[in-house]
C-alpha cells in the first residue's frame, strides 16, 4: 500500500504568494517513489527546506515497503521517478525495460560506513574464517548487501561455500543475534548504534566492492525522461541541491531525519549517517554491476553507459 505525503509546507508557500489556483499552473508536479532510510533522506530534507518548490516542482513523495515496488510503479507509470539500487537497473537494461538512471543518490564511503558486518561482543565470532559452517543475515538476498558480504567473506578468507546467508529485516537482526539464530549480521542504522555496545565489529563488507559507489540512483522510463527532459532537469538540479545542503547541515538535517524516521534525535546524533551525490559518475556505478555479473545477479557484465542517461 502507497502512503502519500504531500508537500505540504512548499504548497501552502506558494499559495501564499500567488494565491491558490497559480500553483497547480506555476509548479509542475511530479511523482517520486522512495523506501523511508538515511540513504534516501536528501529528499525529504529537499521537501522540507523548499528546495524542489524553488525549482518549480510541485513533488508529491510517496513512500513503499521496498525498492521492488518502486520500480513497478515507475514501469507502470503510478510514478514518475523513483530510487533504486544499481543492480535493479542493470537487471532492467538486461531485459529490455526501457529505465534509466539520470541522477546518483546516496554514496558509500569506506571513511563512514552506516553498515557493517557484526557479531556479538560475548561470542566467539571475530573474522570472517570464524563464520565457516555459520548463518549471516543480510537485508536482501540477491542484492548489493548479499554480494558484498560474500566477497568481503571470500577476501578475508572463509569458504564461501560453508557459510549460509539469510534474509533478514534490519529489526529483526539483533533479536535473532541474541539468541543464537545467526552469528553475525549485516546490520545498518540506527539499529547498529542502538547496540553498539553489545557488538564486535568484523568489517564493513561494501569496501568489498569499492571504495566509494552509489548505494542508490534516481531513474525513470526513458519514454518520461524523454518527455519531459526540462522537468527531469530540473529534478536533478533540485535534488543535488538538497544533497549538498543535507551534507553540509549535519546538525539540521538529523532533526529533519529524527522526524521523518522517527528515530530519537540522541541516537541519531551518535550514528554514522550517508554522505549524499551532487554528481553522476560512471565510475560510482559501475562497481556494483561488476560484482553482480561476478556472483550472476546479472546474466552479463553491464556497461554502466548502458543504464545512464545525462539530463
Amino acid at each position: 500500500m502507497i502512503v502519500t505525503r504531500r508537500t505540504a509546507l512548499a504548497t501552502a508557500a506558494a499559495a501564499l504568494a500567488a494565491g491558490p489556483r497559480a500553483v497547480s499552473a506555476q509548479l509542475t508536479p511530479l511523482r517520486l517513489g522512495l523506501t523511508r532510510s538515511d540513504a534516501q533522506l536528501a529528499v525529504e530534507c529537499g521537501v522540507e527546506m523548499g528546495i524542489f518548490h524553488d525549482t518549480g516542482l510541485d513533488v508529491d513523495v510517496q513512500t513503499l515497503g521496498n525498492g521492488g515496488l518502486v520500480m513497478s510503479g515507475v514501469i507502470a507509470g503510478a510514478l514518475d521517478v523513483g530510487i533504486c539500487d544499481d543492480i535493479q537497473l542493470g537487471n532492467a537494461a538486461l531485459h529490455g525495460i526501457l529505465i534509466a538512471g539520470f541522477a546518483g543518490g546516496a554514496v558509500f564511503t569506506v571513511d563512514a560506513p552506516t553498515l557493517t558486518l557484526v557479531s556479538l561482543k560475548s561470542g566467539t565470532i571475530r573474522n570472517a574464517k570464524d563464520l565457516n559452517g555459520q548463518t549471516v543475515a543480510v537485508v536482501q538476498l540477491q542484492s548489493q548487501s548479499s554480494v558484498a558480504t560474500t566477497e568481503w567473506l571470500r577476501m578475508h578468507g572463509a569458504d564461501i561455500a560453508q557459510v549460509k546467508l539469510y534474509e533478514m529485516p534490519l529489526a529483526q537482526m539483533m533479536p535473532a543475534l541474541s539468541r543464537g539464530l545467526v552469528a553475525a549480521a549485516f546490520l545498518g542504522e540506527p539499529y547498529l548504534s542502538a547496540a553498539k555496545s553489545d557488538l564486535y565489529t568484523l568489517g564493513a563488507p561494501f569496501e568489498a566492492i569499492a571504495k566509494t559507489f552509489y548505494i542508490n540512483t534516481y531513474f525513470a522510463t526513458r519514454s518520461w525522461l524523454t518527455a519531459n527532459r526540462d522537468t527531469a532537469r530540473r529534478l536533478a538540479g533540485a535534488l543535488y541541491a538538497a544533497a549538498r545542503w543535507t551534507n553540509a547541515h549535519r546538525q539540521e538535517s538529523a532533526a529533519i531525519e529524527a522526524r521523518w524516521m522517527k528515530i530519537d534525535p540522541e541516537l541519531l546524533s551518535t550514528m554514522a549517517r550517508n554522505t549524499f551525490a551532487t554528481t553522476f559518475e560512471a565510475r560510482l556505478y559501475q562497481p556494483v554491476l561488476d560484482i553482480a555479473a561476478r556472483y550472476h545477479l546479472l546474466t552479463s557484465r553491464v556497461p554502466a553507459a548502458d543504464v545512464m542517461v545525462t539530463v
